[in-house]
């Protein structure tokens, strides 16, 4: 196995999946928890010794190649103009505007989470949804407001994984109490973001409906028993919420 530090974690995985063996067999084999494989995995781990102990246990030898890093030479940056130049061509949009695009959207590695707007449900962080409506929806709006066209980006997330590695994740199963509390402390300007420390937080959208419901509460219009009764009967759909570096490691562009 010849590679970088970067690939040696999915490398692994790979292997230990062509072997049918889970996290939790190769954790017993060398003598650590799953969490720590997993970690391993999704690069999280740089423990040369362990990642050795796992590459032995799946018969294995990984070898990190280091290079020095190289300048960028003309023709290439000629390239890259080119690219951009045409793709700005393609979707009606000034080399600015591409160039920004194509930087901010440039991979998973590339989401800055301090560019994400704060005061939503869940915090400031990047945010996905399993429905495919939802999503054509979101991005028909963001092409609407920023004159592009819209573009739908696709990625795996792996629940089962993110809970057994120590990345704290809260599941939000309804819109209950615990819930509410939680996306008014979010939302709320007056308290000192960010107001909990989840990397990975999955729960219902308050969409407007909602939203007016919780500020109806907030300004004891209504009190609390009559908002979980009217949260019982409201309609939602689900968002995922990523808020550190570590969790957007969990995240596999398809």
């Amino acid at each position: 196995m010849n590679t970088n530090l970067q690939k040696i974690g999915e490398l692994l995985a790979q292997c230990r999946k062509n072997k049918g063996l889970t996290q939790e067999e190769v954790g017993v084999m060398i003598g650590v928890q799953k969490a720590m494989v997993s970690k391993v995995e999704n690069g999280l781990c740089v423990n040369f010794g362990t990642v050795n102990r796992i590459a032995e246990a799946l018969g294995v030898e990984p070898v990190v190649a280091l290079k020095s890093k190289k300048k960028a030479d003309k023709n290439l940056i000629d390239y890259v103009m080119t690219v951009i130049v045409e793709f700005a061509r393609r979707h009606d949009l000034t080399i600015r505007e591409a160039s920004n695009y194509i930087r901010r959207f440039k991979g998973i590695d590339g989401i800055d989470l301090n560019r994400c707007r704060p005061y939503k449900d869940f915090g400031r962080g990047f945010y996905l949804t399993d429905i495919r409506e939802q999503a054509q929806r979101m991005a028909a709006r963001t092409a609407r407001m920023f004159s592009g066209n819209p573009t739908l980006t696709m990625f795996e997330f792996d629940l089962e994984e993110a809970q057994s590695s120590e990345l704290k994740v809260k599941v939000f199963k309804e819109p209950d109490w615990e819930w509410a509390r939680f996306v008014m402390s979010n939302r709320d300007i007056n308290t000192t973001q960010p107001c909990h420390d989840y990397d990975i937080v999955i729960g219902p959208v308050a969409d407007d409906t909602i939203a007016r419901l919780l500020r109806l509460y907030t300004e004891n219009f209504i009190n609390e028993e009559q908002l979980l009764h009217e949260l019982t009967f409201s309609k939602v759909t689900s968002q995922y919420f990523f808020h550190s570096e570590a969790a957007i490691k969990m995240l596999k562009r398809l």
